[in-house]
């Protein structure tokens, strides 16, 4: 379903698509550490390993109260007493499922999943939030979850709920990056913006967990899965998660760190006779699940595309690697999120390219308002690589002083075109630089 996590019943059942910051200091390097294992478990990649917060580790419990879920503001209801009261259907009943699923009592209502990357800032998936019509109808709403064995929670005060102020930024390829990060209307209260990966990419092999809403149930931690596979901008993992996952932060096991955003899946249910159950893979099964890797993400975010530089200043930076494609071709963009502005500041832009021929290149920076600049124009000859600081030991083929009086913030642009067929490259990495 245009690359969406899927999820499938019979003929008549429902067809359900998936809506599948100041770092956080991380104690245990081990999030699965004191799990109470005593779960009944079906297959999904492997064993369920999906549980209540209340059977997590206390590591995991951290992470978790910093995720929310999605809902519709119609879902909420304001009650004589100030809280809020949070209806749903029943899942077992919603899905027609068989009586061996996991959670079918539970409530489902959530149709997306996300994680809190700033004070006021949530990342999800972009297929979550589509426009201004979709951020105005809906809440964030922090514990919704099982917090003991008596039941999910049901009841929220105001700190717990919060609402879409504006979109950051958004994108959705349904092969590709598929992120969405989302202003709130205020700050958020008693909670901590999660820690994110800012250098380097996942590994094949690293250990994930993964916490959010599966089929819009309460709360879901799942840990036991691997990285099985690192592309331009994604990766594949073994995820146990469902439709109402999307937009869910997939942390690794080790760091505490946010990896990626969970956006497209396999098929979730299958039915059995008159009725459903989960979809059963083996670990290297199936197609597996895609998650945006965080790095395409970081320029967005304030506290993680935003270091300030002991020497030159403030720096902002994008380390998505992106391949050149040969002549003829219209190249690449890569943009950076500036929060602040020159303002009289001298600017420089510090770029890693590795290219076999440099002087096929030609390499312009676009401001906020428009004006470019060519930082390059096919100089170097057969020399390898461009790698160095244009404004410092690389000089640019225009002068970048014009653009140091801009006053507004806003979008920033590389744009790398080869203009000469034969040799290949790829944009490793760049960076705005203000310098004192």
């Amino acid at each position: 379903m245009n690359g969406i996590h899927r999820t499938i019943m019979a003929a008549g059942l429902l067809l359900l698509a998936a809506c599948a910051a100041p770092k956080q200091d991380f104690v245990s390097a081990d999030l699965t550490k004191d799990i109470d294992t005593q779960v009944d478990a079906n297959l999904i990649y492997g064993n369920d390993n999906r549980i209540e917060n209340y059977q997590a580790s206390s590591g995991l419990q951290s992470l978790a109260a910093s995720t929310v879920a999605l809902v519709q503001s119609s879902k909420l209801s304001k009650n004589s007493d100030g809280l809020y009261k949070l209806s749903g259907a029943n899942f077992g009943i919603q899905y027609q499922l068989c009586s061996s699923e996991p959670f079918r009592e539970q409530v489902t209502t959530a149709f997306c999943s996300g994680s809190l990357v700033g004070d006021d800032v949530v990342l999800t998936a972009g297929h979550c939030i589509t426009g201004s019509s979709s951020c105005s109808s809906t809440r964030f709403l922090f514990d919704f979850a099982l917090k003991d064995k008596s039941g999910e929670k049901r009841t929220f005060a105001a700190d717990d709920i919060y609402s879409c102020k504006e979109i950051i930024y958004r994108v959705q390829n349904n092969s590709g990056a598929d992120f969405a990060v989302i202003r709130l209307d205020r700050k958020v209260v008693g909670r901590k913006p999660l820690a994110v990966r800012t250098q380097g990419v996942v590994s094949v092999g690293d250990s994930l967990v993964v916490i959010g809403h599966p089929a819009g149930l309460p709360q879901k931690i799942a840990s036991g899965a691997q990285v099985r596979d690192v592309r331009a901008n994604f990766f594949i993992a073994n995820l146990d998660t469902y439709g109402g996952n999307s937009g869910s932060a997939i942390f690794n096991a080790s760091s505490g760190k946010i990896e990626g955003v969970l956006v497209r899946g396999d098929t979730d249910f299958v039915t059995r006779g008159s009725c459903a159950v989960s979809n059963q893979c083996t670990d290297s099964g199936c197609r597996g699940e895609d998650v945006t890797r965080i790095d395409q993400v970081l320029p967005y975010l304030p506290h993680a595309s935003s270091t300030p530089d002991p020497v030159t200043g403030e720096r902002f930076s994008s380390n998505v690697a992106i391949s050149i494609p040969d002549a003829p071709h219209a190249g690449i963009v890569s943009s950076i999120n500036a929060s602040s502005a020159p303002k009289g500041r001298q600017i420089q832009v510090a770029v890693n390219i590795e290219h076999t021929y440099r002087g096929d290149l030609l390499i312009e920076l676009v401001a906020p308002d428009g004006q470019v600049v060519i930082l390059q124009n096919r100089t170097g000859g057969s020399l390898d690589n461009v790698q160095g600081t244009f404004g410092d030991d690389l000089q640019s083929a225009q002068s970048l002083s014009a653009l140091s009086k801009l006053t507004v913030s806003g979008k920033w642009s590389l744009r790398v075109t080869d203009k000469v067929a034969r040799d290949l490259g790829v944009l490793k990495s760049w960076s705005l630089i203000f310098a004192q």
